[in-house]
């Protein structure tokens, strides 16, 4: 576990080394992006759904195209295509990597801090979806794509993203309630808007995915809720807090261009309290999609005029979300059993490799 916090707090302390050389975060900042993909997608044996997708893959070469018929077709087609070209298992974790990191990619570079922005999103997100959970990951890396798509008032290209995101992961589909609120700038109708479309169309994700059976089984078994998506939600709840209470105002004046986002995103963020309470496994899964936006509001922090506590705030987010990350690592079973060693296969394929891993 000590390769996971040593990264979190070595990026931490190069972005304060490099305060007020902008220059130089960028060149940091593309190196940084490379060296985590680099570490996502080489992963070996490392994350909770490692054999779980290895299982998808076993499916498509049992049952071939008839698996395209189901929910997100996108996400079978991409296996199917890897085992037409005779790739094997991993490279799933390649692709499902590459099309996070291009959606994080084009939505830190509208950012004034991109190298804070990844830091935020590495101990949660990419440990957690491109790491494990790597077909959400994928949808996510398209919603990425769709953010900056409503940030610049691009309602098709908005509308493309987020359909082809739910092609992959279904629960996609809940970002389609945004897409009336692209145009207009009445930000109170749009929040009211927003408000009053986001519940029907959870309501209508739910339905059609068929989650609500194990929905319910899983509110009757709260053994297998998800643990964490308390502790997740509240850290967005948080940020959404000192978002609309310090920032907001401060925002509009200085970032005019990504306001409405980020105040809807707070919105958002603050409606998952009640609806994790609820049930923890939709709200968690909601909730890994706002991550990046919350990651945009931190990032952005030290470059609002906020005259007292200025370096307080700009720094107590990343000492927050690394106060956390320390005690998950340190005491979670769920990330010792599922994270530790990591082990890659950049440098080559471990021998003790079984026929069923479809290595070639």
């Amino acid at each position: 576990m000590i390769i996971y916090i040593a990264i979190f707090f070595i990026l931490f302390f190069v972005r304060q080394s490099l305060v007020g050389r902008p220059n130089a975060r960028v060149q940091v900042y593309n190196m940084v992006l490379i060296l985590l993909f680099v570490f996502s997608a080489f992963r070996w044996e490392v994350g909770c759904d490692w054999t779980g997708y290895k299982n998808h893959w076993w499916l498509v070469d049992e049952f071939g195209v008839q698996l395209a018929f189901l929910e997100e077709p996108l996400w079978w087609a991409i296996i199917k295509i890897l085992q037409q070209f005779d790739f094997s298992y991993p490279w799933l974790n390649f692709v499902s990597s590459l099309i996070f990191f291009i959606g994080i990619h084009a939505l830190a570079k509208l950012q004034k801090d991109p190298l804070g922005f990844l830091i935020i999103v590495f101990p949660i997100l990419i440990i957690n979806m491109p790491m494990s959970g790597i077909r959400q990951g994928a949808a996510i890396g398209l919603i990425c794509l769709a953010y900056c798509a409503f940030q610049n008032k691009k309602i098709n290209q908005f509308l493309i993203w987020v359909i082809l995101a739910s092609t992959i992961h279904i629960s996609s589909l809940i970002f389609l309630s945004m897409a009336p609120l692209i145009s207009g700038n009445n930000l109170k109708k749009s929040i009211f808007g927003f408000i009053i479309l986001i519940i029907p169309t959870l309501a209508f994700v739910i339905l059609i995915t068929g989650y609500q059976d194990a929905v319910f089984a899983r509110l009757n078994a709260p053994r297998e809720e998800a643990d964490g998506a308390v502790f997740r939600v509240l850290l967005l709840t948080i940020t959404a807090g000192f978002y609309l209470l310090i920032m907001r105002r401060k925002w509009k004046k200085i970032l005019p261009e990504s306001s409405k986002i980020a105040t809807l995103s707070s919105f958002g963020m603050i409606l998952l309290l009640p609806l994790v309470l609820v049930s923890s496994m939709i709200g968690d899964r909601i909730a890994y999609y706002l991550i990046p936006l919350q990651a945009m509001i931190i990032s952005n922090i030290s470059y609002l005029p906020i005259r007292l506590y200025r370096p307080f705030y700009s720094i107590a987010p990343y000492l927050l979300l690394g106060f956390v990350f320390v005690i998950w690592t340190t005491y979670s079973f769920h990330f010792t059993e599922c994270y530790v060693p990591y082990k890659t296969w950049i440098f080559g394929f471990p021998p003790e490799i079984r026929a069923w891993d479809g290595v070639n």
